[in-house]
């Protein structure tokens, strides 16, 4: 599975080009460094998807999305989405087919209060074909708050009904615990997940193992400049493992320019 490493700014050159798939957050293209840093992976032929901002609590228009897209060499947008509601999600999506554009993939992210709610979110985007804009869903780590291993039961549901062959699947962010990455790999369904774990936990000097126990992001992580390097290698390494991460594997199609 792929693993896109979020970092700080200050932090890209040591531990950015690691994979060669990236999520781009938003928020952070004002820093030049950021911006260039990036642009730069997508002309060497990285895979870039644009985060639309939601899981920082953030909203961006689509204009500020399309112009960092743009400006970046972003492959792939998460369409805007509301957490934990499924309904506004689907409304979101709908809504959103009207701004699509040659040159770019789409994510369309799974949402609702709870298993079922989410596996109807993702039954509808894979059955009705006003979504046939999109080619990938994305599953949040927010619903694990529901079930430890709501994303495992539901990656096995898309593979035990087939939905795998009409959506790739990729995993929002690394949840508690953060070994589920493990699991989840196992299954075989995902095309990647992101994540910034081993680098904060790293600057903690705070070892990634198997069972070890969760520590959300710590608010300022953009800001930081400074980890403890030898623990920050390490549980990078151990993340990519568990992710069965192969550098060498094939990158999702790019959608093709006009």
């Amino acid at each position: 599975m792929q693993v896109a490493l979020i970092c700080p700014p200050a932090l890209l050159k040591r531990y950015g080009s690691l994979t060669k798939y990236h999520l781009v957050l938003p928020h952070l293209f004002q820093e030049r460094r950021y911006r260039d840093f990036y642009l730069s992976r997508s002309k060497e032929g990285d895979y870039l998807i644009l985060d639309n901002g939601a899981a920082e609590g953030l909203r961006f228009g689509v204009t500020h999305l399309y112009t960092v897209a743009e400006k970046m060499g972003v492959h792939e947008i998460v369409v805007p989405d509301v957490i934990g509601d499924m309904d506004a999600t689907i409304s979101k999506a709908l809504a959103f087919t009207r701004y699509t554009r040659e040159g770019f993939r789409y994510m369309l992210v799974a949402q609702g209060k709870d298993i079922p709610e989410m596996i109807q979110c993702i039954d509808y985007f894979c059955t009705d074909t006003k979504f046939m804009y999109a080619t990938t869903i994305g599953i949040p780590r927010h619903i694990n708050k529901v079930d430890p291993f709501a994303r495992l039961k539901i990656s096995e549901y898309i593979q035990k009904t087939g939905l795998d062959s009409v959506m790739e699947y990729h995993y929002l962010g690394a949840s508690d615990p953060f070994d589920e990455v493990l699991y989840l790999a196992a299954v075989g369904l995902g095309r990647g997940i992101d994540t910034s774990a081993p680098i904060y936990m790293g600057r903690w000097g705070m070892v990634l193992e198997e069972g070890h126990g969760y520590r959300a992001r710590p608010k300022d992580f953009f800001k930081i400049s400074r980890v403890n390097t030898e623990t920050t290698e390490k549980n990078i390494l151990t993340y990519l493992e568990w992710a069965l991460y192969d550098r060498d594997a094939g990158l999702p199609e790019k959608a093709p320019t006009s």
